[in-house]
């Protein structure tokens, strides 16, 4: 009996497959060749919105950066003209008393820790507040040539600084005949310079060429070095911190991707105009780019139901195939 039962099983199998490679019919080739064909269009529709979204995001960044470095910049320039005001305050008409009684006031106004004057040979004409002697005086150099400076950061008194210096012209010969120095604290400076945010999707930080940090804002915590704070953001590759050095160095400007996925990272970098100091904001991918995850579960989701469609489809035309075929053979036999 179980051998009856089986033969008759293999028999309706074998019927069932039969009638099944006799109903895929052209209709059913046509189409498979057509689902290929939009799976395909599909996957390459795909990576090309990916693309452009890639190259919208980076415009977008860069949009912002400039937007971001021209802020920076004004802040400077503003300081600079503060400065600039106050040279007013010096000249050989003027006792120097009373230069000192307006820059003392002057800096109870504005967040300077010091304010020096120097002669053409840098020695000391007048000084109020905190000054010092500089080891790297290439930035006095400037200013006696006629241009604003600005020095490099520097230690006085176990606390670290930075100094703006602006020329002071002669009224007879409008000739450089002194320099005036205004010193602010590092906290002071990031107070005026005030980026620690990105446009509330990540942070800037502001440094020198050797990546000690000018403007130090509540992300750097105890670090001081820009080259040590990417390590602490997953940006620990040699070659990638080596690659954004010598971007900087050249005076480079641009966007570096680093990580893939939910770990991916843009570093925007450049120069600060009138500085020799560079802007650098980390930005996360996943604070830039909502868009393309919203867009990759949509297509997700689309080719879910796209194949959903095709198997259902697939097996109706099947089914009704197969069906017409049994009816015919029926009639055959009768």
């Amino acid at each position: 009996m179980s051998k009856k039962i089986l033969k008759t099983a293999k028999n309706k199998t074998k019927g069932f497959f039969s009638l099944l490679v006799e109903s895929i019919t052209y209709k059913v080739v046509i189409f498979a060749i057509f689902a290929v064909y939009l799976v395909y269009s599909f996957a390459v529709y795909r990576s090309s919105i990916q693309s452009q979204i890639n190259k919208n995001t980076k415009a977008h960044l860069s949009e912002i950066v400039n937007e971001s470095l021209e802020k920076v910049h004004i802040k400077i320039n503003d300081e600079f003209i503060v400065a600039h005001t106050m040279t007013g305050f010096y000249g050989e008409d003027i006792e120097l008393s009373i230069t000192e009684k307006l820059l003392k006031d002057a800096m109870e106004k504005h967040p300077f820790e010091g304010i020096l004057i120097l002669d053409k040979d840098k020695q000391s004409v007048l000084s109020v507040g905190n000054v010092s002697t500089f080891e790297d005086d290439t930035f006095i150099d400037k200013a006696m040539d006629g241009k604003d400076s600005i020095s490099k950061i520097y230690s006085m008194n176990d606390a670290e600084y930075i100094s703006l210096a602006v020329p002071i012209f002669s009224q007879e010969t409008q000739e450089v005949s002194n320099i005036m120095i205004c010193t602010y604290g590092i906290q002071e400076l990031t107070g005026i310079l005030d980026t620690s945010t990105f446009e509330q999707i990540g942070t800037t930080f502001i440094s020198q060429e050797d990546g000690t940090l000018v403007a130090r804002p509540k992300a750097v915590k105890k670090n001081t070095n820009l080259y040590d704070l990417l390590n602490t953001l997953d940006i620990n590759n040699t070659t990638s911190i080596q690659k954004l050095k010598k971007y900087l160095k050249n005076g480079s400007s641009g966007i570096l991707t680093y990580g893939k996925s939910s770990k991916k990272i843009y570093v925007c970098y450049n120069v600060i105009p009138d500085t020799e100091w560079y802007s650098v904001s980390v930005v996360s991918a996943s604070a830039i780019e909502p868009i393309v995850k919203r867009l990759s579960n949509l297509s997700y989701n689309y080719a879910v139901q796209l194949g959903i469609v095709i198997v259902i489809y697939m097996m109706i035309i099947l089914g009704i195939d197969m069906n017409v075929l049994r009816k015919k053979k029926l009639e055959n036999l009768q």
